[in-house]
């Protein structure tokens, strides 16, 4: 087995951050050869001999955006010429932020694709329209366990300045994940309870107008703004720090958050979309509310800690996290190329 990477990935003009590379102490290092130039699409098909040249008996890759199309589907059209069985993870399978060619680009990679691991009702809804009747097998995100962390708030809070009641928004932020109705919420929150709102994470928009939002509410002195892509270590940091993670997304599908949340201990507050409700035992890992309701999220935050905050749901968040394993995620890959392969030796007879 080998995997395959990235050369390149995006033009600083397309890249809505800072940095494109993890900047982490012990980044999480995986053996790879890098074949794949995003910048040169005379040199695809190159990539594509390349992987073929393997003969692998499956190529699997992650999708979750449409830039990534005309490239993938000229790799995986290699790759089944050689006689690979091709399975997309499926972040996503509709951008939360569209673009006038993604459905071009998202055919030429569909049309190339033989099954499908998904990882939310909500996605498998969109493959259903895409391609119906398509092998897959649905199978929630696993934890990303390094973000697992032995240290207790307590020890976590100091070296980040912080202390008392912590509410984390953490992730890159992007107009649909909802940071303005967080935000809006917040006075509701302080006038019954004096939290402090941490948002980690690079703003992939202006971050000014969000500055303004905090100075128009009057939230200044409990709001901390991080506007930077945070290595692994503080983000495990500020998870053990962290009482709950909120995730007030206008859309999603799924996100990777909830399961950083899971590995370190934390427990989410989410909205109800897309299939983020999937992940959260109502009460026990968390609380969901209606999407773009600031008073109904700053009720939620309220109710977090009236019935007893992160460690009243320790043992909720610890039984929820057990339902995502990586060896489920292989399992699924694995079914799915045996029926591929049973499939085309029915079709080919």
């Amino acid at each position: 087995m080998t995997q395959f990477s990235l050369l390149r990935q995006y033009p600083g003009f397309l890249f809505p951050g800072k940095s494109q590379k993890d900047e982490s102490a012990e980044p999480l290092l995986v053996p790879d050869e890098p074949v794949l130039d995003m910048l040169a699409p005379w040199r695809w098909p190159q990539a594509g001999m390349r992987v073929a040249a393997w003969r692998p008996d499956a190529l699997v890759f992650k999708w979750w955006l449409p830039y990534f199309g005309p490239a993938y589907g000229t790799v995986l059209r290699a790759a089944k010429r050689a006689g690979a069985v091709t399975v997309m993870i499926a972040d996503n399978l509709v951008p939360h932020e569209g673009r006038p060619l993604d459905a071009l680009f998202t055919r030429w990679v569909t049309r190339a694709t033989d099954a499908y691991v998904v990882m939310s009702e909500a996605v498998e809804a969109d493959l259903d329209r895409m391609s119906p009747g398509a092998p897959r097998r649905r199978v929630p995100h696993p934890l990303y366990s390094q973000y697992a962390s032995a240290m207790t708030r307590a020890e976590a809070r100091p070296a980040l300045g912080l202390e008392g009641d912590i509410v984390l928004f953490f992730g890159f932020v992007r107009a649909y994940k909802g940071l303005d109705t967080l935000l809006d919420a917040m006075p509701s929150v302080l006038a019954r309870r004096k939290v402090t709102l941490v948002v980690a994470g690079e703003f992939y928009e202006p971050v000014e107008p969000t500055r303004e939002r905090i100075r128009r509410l009057g939230i200044g002195d409990h709001v901390r703004l991080y506007d930077r892509y945070l290595p692994d270590e503080e983000v495990r940091r500020l998870f053990a720090a962290a009482d709950v993670c909120a995730l007030p997304y206008r859309s999603a599908t799924q996100s990777g958050v909830i399961q950083i949340a899971y590995a370190a201990g934390c427990p989410v507050i989410i909205t109800r979309v897309g299939g983020l409700p999937e992940f959260v035992a109502e009460g026990q890992s968390g609380y969901t509310v209606p999407p773009e309701d600031p008073q109904a999220l700053a009720d939620a935050v309220i109710r977090f800690y009236e019935q007893g905050g992160r460690d009243a749901m320790a043992e909720g968040v610890r039984q929820q996290a057990k339902l995502y394993s990586w060896d489920g995620l292989a399992d699924a890959v694995l079914d799915l190329v045996s029926e591929v392969r049973k499939s085309r030796g029915r079709a080919a007879a």
